[in-house]
């Protein structure tokens, strides 16, 4: 048998991870624990019950919101952002509601709370770095939503909260199986892998199921469901019905890797396809200005990047 080196690590190595099966990493495994994480608390949970209706007004909004008043600050600050670029000083949920508009505040708050629910569950794992993570998932919010702007039909709020949000599966694998996640991260850095391939090969699954699992254990919509699980399936294998809103945090979180821009967990950088590019019609040039003009954009995101 002919053994090469890539990295620091031999094909045999690599062959060795890919055919382990430790059955406390099965699928159903998997399962079991994030069925056992705590569900969002009863007030959370009565908020994003009236975000997603979709008989809720405005007024509905602010009153539910107020039931948190943390939440509601965070959301009073990231409008005053330079972010949303608002025309004066924002004082209030309502006024927020106003200037930035339902669909940002309402997706403003699913991201916020969410990932405060996730900072309270975290773990340490030295080979995670969470602050870098979490830099990456924001840039990709940015990204997603700057781009969701140039296409036709497609909600760029909800891509800016799914941007975020998408790779949340990462953040449960780290959270629920740290150290075989420190195995997963070192495989994907010595054999030059992207995360997925990695995590398929020490743990038989990816942060796109896990993600998806988790979203469903705390009852997300079924586009932001959707999403998730979906953002590394080609396109013929996305539901035609989210395809677009996919294919945008594809491209996002591509850009965000070559811009370098936080740590996606591995160092390969975006493998944009030929089928996303003729999807929007699109060619190298354009990435490479959009690439040009985003981390800018990212940067003045900073604030959610401090509230998330």
């Amino acid at each position: 048998m002919t053994t090469s080196v890539k990295n620091g690590i031999t094909t045999e190595e690599v062959s060795d991870l890919q055919a382990s099966e430790d059955e406390d990493l099965r699928f159903e495994e998997m399962i079991t624990r994030i069925s056992d994480l705590p569900t969002l608390p009863s007030t959370m949970m009565k908020i994003w019950t009236i975000l997603e209706s979709p008989d809720s007004s405005s007024s509905d909004i602010e009153k539910v919101i107020a039931l948190d008043q943390t939440l509601a600050a965070k959301v009073i600050r990231l409008a005053n952002s330079p972010f949303y670029h608002t025309p004066s000083e924002i004082g209030s949920v309502k006024s927020a509601i106003v200037n930035v508009g339902f669909d940002a505040v309402r997706n403003l708050v699913i991201a916020v709370s969410v990932t405060s629910m996730l900072k309270k569950l975290d773990s340490t794992n030295k080979y995670f770095p969470l602050k870098e993570f979490w830099r990456h998932s924001v840039g990709t919010g940015v990204a997603a939503r700057e781009f969701a702007g140039k296409v036709q039909g497609v909600d760029r709020e909800l891509c800016f909260c799914a941007g975020i949000l998408h790779d949340i599966g990462k953040f449960a694998m780290n959270l629920l199986l740290p150290e075989k996640y420190a195995e997963v991260l070192s495989l994907a850095a010595r054999a030059d892998l992207f995360i997925r391939e990695a995590e398929e090969r020490v743990t038989g699954t990816d942060h796109t199921m896990v993600g998806e699992l988790f979203a469903r254990h705390w009852s997300f919509s079924r586009p932001l469901t959707r999403i998730i699980g979906d953002h590394h399936k080609t396109p013929d294998d996305i539901d035609d019905a989210f395809l677009l809103e996919v294919a945008v945090i594809q491209l996002a979180d591509g850009v965000v890797r070559d811009i370098e821009y936080g740590f996606p967990g591995d160092f390969k950088k975006g493998d944009a396809s030929k089928r996303l590019f003729d999807l929007f019609d699109i060619d190298d040039q354009f990435i490479e200005q959009f690439q040009n003009s985003i981390f800018e954009k990212i940067e003045m995101a900073g604030e959610i990047l401090n509230l998330v």
